[in-house]
């Protein structure tokens, strides 16, 4: 992870930035939990999505994120657990974002096909620290901003890494 001006999402996820850098190169890691997932297709309920990722043994596990209380109930067979306390998860994701149209006049009248697929849009760092709840057999997020962007389809895959308190 690196640092650039304007590459996050919003004020908590650049406040959240150097807490889970410095996590990363200091904590050990046989004491944390870091899992990549890639997220299917979302199917849109009334107050939550749901999805399905593929874990490290071929099985399909569901995800579900909705908005409401803060915070993640973890699925045993994509986390390490075995011993572990674990008090609190970041999340990390790539939120995509359209560029509007008076964005796109800037480009001075381009009409290379492979300008507009660079330039039309951006992804901003999405980070999240969630306290984690319990374990489930599905994967549950409960926060507003991933629920919202999931419905907009606005990225497709996240990062969960898991720490016990300090």
């Amino acid at each position: 992870m690196r640092s650039k001006e304007n590459q996050f999402y919003d004020e908590l996820s650049e406040k959240l930035y150097p807490e889970i850098e410095w996590k990363l190169k200091n904590y050990p890691q046989s004491h944390s939990s870091r899992v990549m997932v890639e997220l299917g297709t979302f199917n849109i309920a009334e107050s939550y999505v749901t999805s399905k990722i593929e874990n490290k043994h071929g099985d399909i596990v569901k995800v579900n994120i909705e908005g409401g209380r803060n915070g993640i109930e973890l699925q045993e067979t994509l986390f390490e657990l075995k011993g572990r306390k674990l008090s609190h998860a970041y999340i990390v994701t790539y939120v995509k974002q359209s560029l509007d149209d008076s964005a796109n006049s800037k480009r001075m009248y381009a009409s290379s096909m492979e300008w507009r697929q660079q330039h039309d849009s951006i992804t901003k760092v999405l980070i999240r620290r969630l306290p984690i709840l319990g374990i489930k057999d599905w994967l549950l997020i409960y926060e507003d901003t991933l629920f919202l962007l999931a419905v907009k389809d606005a990225y497709d895959e996240m990062e969960i890494i898991a720490y016990p308190d300090e």
